[in-house]
């Protein structure tokens, strides 16, 4: 988790799309009804030169229970139970900074995992499961893979497409593709020769967080009705470390007149 220079206060906040508040509690002993509140919203404050006074507040609501025989039922803020109630505040020692506590209110035994952020810059979750910090905004992304994309294949630089914009490490989910920064040029290298008349056009580009989505249209040669490419580039610190494809044959008829682009 990073965290301020020492001897600094900082503040984080929930990650709603990441963030969950858990509950079980026995009914007549030989039951348990558990749930969860889809409405959570907590903030840390963290004192790094006086820790005891850091500490956590949160706020939930919308509660969803389910029986063990499988009913579900929902209430608002209005209908939480008498032993949990809508607001809760932790001080440092019973909330853990990596993002999860656990207590015992009332005889429920309960579980909140919040996933934090530092405002205003998020944090993610990558997929070796190490926390990162998104230093660079989902338009920086997108700017970033679209420069990094056409350097390799249309400008046919993907020597320099590495050195401008992959990261420290490079990880291949297309199976035709080892891991790495040397075999991507040896990939787009053996494309473009393979194609020299190659151009690929760029039809979309989405972000969300750390994770941009290409749709694009490879036209090999003139006349080519051309591949429906899906691209997926994952970025750390604004670097692309990360990517899977999916690639379709642009057929001659279609059940449609959509055009797959």
């Amino acid at each position: 988790m990073t965290t301020e220079a020492p001897g600094k206060a900082s503040t984080w906040t929930a990650d709603p799309m990441h963030s969950i508040a858990e509950f079980a509690v026995k009914h007549l002993v030989v039951t348990t009804v558990k749930g969860r509140f889809r409405e959570l919203e907590a903030t840390l404050n963290i004192d790094e030169a006086k820790p005891e006074n850091s500490s956590v507040e949160a706020k939930i609501a919308a509660l969803q229970w389910r029986h063990d025989g499988g009913r579900t039922a929902r209430r608002g803020g209005d209908g939480l139970p008498a032993v949990w109630p809508s607001h809760v505040s932790r001080n440092a020692d019973e909330a853990a900074c990596a993002g999860s506590s656990h207590g015992e209110e009332g005889g429920m035994n309960s579980a909140t995992h919040i996933h934090l952020k530092r405002n205003p810059t998020p944090l993610v979750r990558s997929s070796n499961r190490r926390q990162i910090e998104v230093t660079n905004t989902p338009e920086n992304n997108k700017a970033t893979v679209r420069e990094f994309y056409d350097l390799a294949f249309n400008q046919r630089k993907p020597a320099e497409a590495v050195a401008k914009h992959v990261g420290n490490y490079y990880r291949q989910h297309n199976p035709g593709a080892a891991d790495g920064s040397e075999a991507f040029v040896e990939f787009v290298s053996a494309f473009t020769e393979a194609y020299p008349g190659l151009t690929v056009e760029f039809k979309r580009f989405v972000g969300e967080d750390d994770v941009v989505a290409v749709h694009s249209n490879f036209v090999r040669e003139p006349n080519d009705r051309g591949l429906a490419v899906m691209d997926l580039f994952r970025l750390e610190d604004g670097k692309v470390v990360e990517h899977w494809d999916t690639i379709q044959e642009v057929p001659k008829t279609a059940a449609n007149a959509n055009t797959m682009f």
